[in-house]
């Protein structure tokens, strides 16, 4: 039996209550919630409208795993609107709002959707799991120890992920003790050795790669190493390991396969195998920049004592909120301290972002300069394209803006999704 209590740090004040949402698909227009909270004797059972058959059409119009555009999201609002509407009157800001979703829910980043009265993302910390059973086992798992890191990022020459090493870099720095393996250190090899080690045991294992979901065996799908391995879900799920948290930060790493009993076949079951206690993942392709934003501003939360769910949810906020007065100082920062180490693949990535950030705050003049300035240094399709965006725009110039907030689109900072333990 799994018993919700509030837990955190008496002396502190940190109590954290968690709230149980759990779904059950009845037929095509009904589901059930069952609503479980400590100061309940039993589940409260509520029967909810839900048009089935809406949902797997607006679903599949998301084609690739993607956040839908503003009017799929408008129909993902108004389907389960309903749905969500109970979280307002049987939970408080602040609760730890914990939904276990059934069938097409799986794909749907809740956190994301509004309540009556405003974005959950703003009233609530969020986590999932598959199913109610599982939380106890992440709970059995939680280590209060999360002082090491092991971090393998950018592992595909190939396949260059431009920001993975900074983030890399940026997730080591939140820790006592970091193991770093870019590039063609990222094999499977070196992982599963630093995993292995006790000196020391690793405490959270973050993985900045490309990954591959199998459509046809969602037990091979995998994150993409170097020299061509893959850390399968198959492999994943054989380690044995004292890891609390690991954080999958590539494209469609939450990605699974729904098979009869409502089970998810997929990298994030094969996390909690391997010993897991709680999970991040992505639902789709995530864009690099305000991922490596994100991870920088979870780990920094972790850092300072949040629990996981709070941290993530903190990540997100900043991210949504970010403006380009605020895009534009971390840009140049990182540049500046890019260019003293010489980076010189980074500075030009940071003087392209520059450039992009100026035409997103509507300073088409400072835009036009930049792209100018670089697609004159050699070929440059981004600069190029960048040059003729600017011209147009400045045929009719709006004021600029710098408080314009680029990653305000759930796109951005909705596909991570925090499964298991929220502490």
């Amino acid at each position: 039996m799994l018993v919700l209590t509030a837990v955190g740090n008496p002396e502190g004040g940190r109590f954290v209550r968690p709230v149980l949402f759990e779904f059950a698909m009845l037929d095509k227009k009904r589901a059930l919630l069952f609503i479980g909270r400590e100061d309940l004797a039993e589940p409260v059972v509520l029967e909810l409208a839900l048009d089935r058959a809406a949902l797997r059409e607006s679903l599949g119009h998301s084609g690739a795993h993607r956040w839908p555009d503003n009017a799929e999201f408008g129909v993902w609002q108004e389907l389960l609107g309903a749905l969500l509407e109970p979280v307002a009157e049987w939970s408080q800001p602040g609760d730890v709002v914990w939904f276990v979703p059934h069938a097409e829910l799986h794909a749907v980043p809740l956190h994301a959707l509004k309540l009556p009265g405003g974005s959950l993302i703003d009233r609530n910390p969020v986590c999932y799991t598959p199913s109610a059973s599982l939380m106890s086992h992440c709970r059995d798992r939680r280590s209060e120890r999360r002082s090491s890191v092991l971090v393998a990022a950018d592992s595909r020459s190939d396949r260059r992920l431009r920001y993975a090493a900074l983030e890399a870099r940026e997730v080591a720095a939140a820790f006592d003790h970091a193991i770093v393996h870019l590039g063609d250190e990222a094999t499977l090899t070196t992982i599963d050795e630093d995993l292995s080690s006790k000196q020391p045991a690793i405490d959270v294992l973050h993985l900045a790669c490309h990954a591959e979901f199998d459509d046809m065996d969602a037990m091979e799908s995998a994150i993409a190493l170097a020299g061509q391995e893959r850390l399968t879900a198959h492999r994943l799920a054989r380690f044995r390991t004292e890891v609390s948290l690991i954080s999958l930060s590539a494209c469609g790493s939450g990605r699974t396969r729904l098979v009869p009993g409502d089970e998810l076949l997929g990298l994030s079951r094969a996390a909690f195998a391997a010993g897991a206690a709680a999970l991040v993942v992505s639902l789709w392709s995530v864009e690099e920049l305000s991922t490596a934003l994100l991870m920088r501003e979870f780990y920094r939360g972790l850092g300072t004592g949040m629990g996981t769910a709070e941290a993530l949810r903190a990540a997100q906020r900043h991210v949504r909120d970010l403006t380009v007065r605020d895009l534009s100082r971390w840009c140049a920062e990182v540049r500046a301290a890019a260019a003293e180490a010489g980076e010189c693949e980074l500075v030009a990535r940071l003087d392209l972002d520059l450039a992009h950030a100026a035409y997103l705050g509507r300073d088409f003049e400072s835009a036009l300069s930049r792209y100018r300035t670089l697609a004159a240094a050699g070929p440059n399709s981004e600069a190029e394209a960048g040059v003729l965006y600017s011209r147009r725009a400045l045929r009719h110039p709006l004021p600029p803006d710098d408080t314009r907030r680029p990653y305000a689109d759930p796109h951005y900072w909705a596909p991570f999704i925090l499964i298991g333990d929220w502490l």
